[in-house]
C-alpha cells in the first residue's frame, strides 16, 4: 500500500459544491474572514476511530479562463489533536495532508486547465507547493504546475496574466 493510500484510510479528499457549509468556522479563525462561495472546494474529511467526521483541510481550485488558481489552503489542528499517534506517524510519513491534497486536485482537475497557479509567501507552504510539483515563476510569490506539455512562451505569457491579478 502506498503511503498516500494508507493516509486515505482516514483522510478523504472531496470536492464539494458549497465548502462554506463545512468549512467556514476554520475559514474564520485562519483568515479572518468567510469562505469563498463561488470555486472548487476540495475538503480533506477525518474519520476518527470512533466515527465522527470532521473537515481537517481545505483548499480553494478556482477556475480562470484556461488555468486554476490554487488557494486558501489551511489544516486544523485542533483536528490533528484528535488523531492518534498512529494517524499521526502515517500523516508525517506521507508528506502531510496538504501535500496529498494537492497532488489529489492535480489529477481530479488535470482535464479542466492547462495549468495550475498558487500565491505562497509563507517558506513552510512554498516547501509543499514545490514537493507537489509547483515550480517558481518570474513573479514573486507565485509557482505554477504545468501538468501538460507547454512552451516557455506559453508559461511566460500565462505567469504574466496570474501576476495581474493580484491576491487570489
Amino acid at each position: 500500500m502506498t503511503k498516500q493510500a494508507e493516509l486515505f484510510q482516514f483522510i478523504t479528499p472531496i470536492v464539494v459544491d458549497n465548502g462554506k457549509f463545512f468549512i467556514n468556522e476554520l475559514f474564520q479563525r485562519k483568515f479572518n474572514c468567510d469562505a469563498p462561495d463561488k470555486t472548487n472546494h476540495l475538503i480533506a474529511f477525518y474519520k476518527s476511530p470512533g466515527g465522527e467526521i470532521l473537515p481537517v483541510s481545505y483548499t480553494s481550485f478556482l477556475p480562470y479562463k484556461n488555468i486554476i488558481l490554487v488557494g486558501g489552503a489551511m489544516t486544523d489542528g485542533n483536528v490533528i489533536k484528535k488523531m492518534s499517534d498512529k494517524e499521526k506517524v502515517i500523516i508525517s510519513s506521507s508528506g502531510g495532508i496538504y501535500l496529498n491534497m494537492l497532488r489529489y486536485a492535480f489529477d481530479h482537475f488535470s482535464g479542466q486547465c492547462d495549468a495550475f497557479f498558487g500565491r505562497v509567501n509563507d517558506p513552510r507552504a512554498l516547501e509543499v507547493d514545490l514537493a507537489a510539483g509547483f515550480e517558481e515563476t518570474d513573479y514573486q510569490y507565485i509557482v505554477a504546475h504545468y501538468h501538460k506539455p507547454l512552451s516557455n512562451w506559453r508559461k511566460r505569457k500565462l505567469g504574466k496574466m496570474i501576476s495581474k491579478i493580484g491576491p487570489f
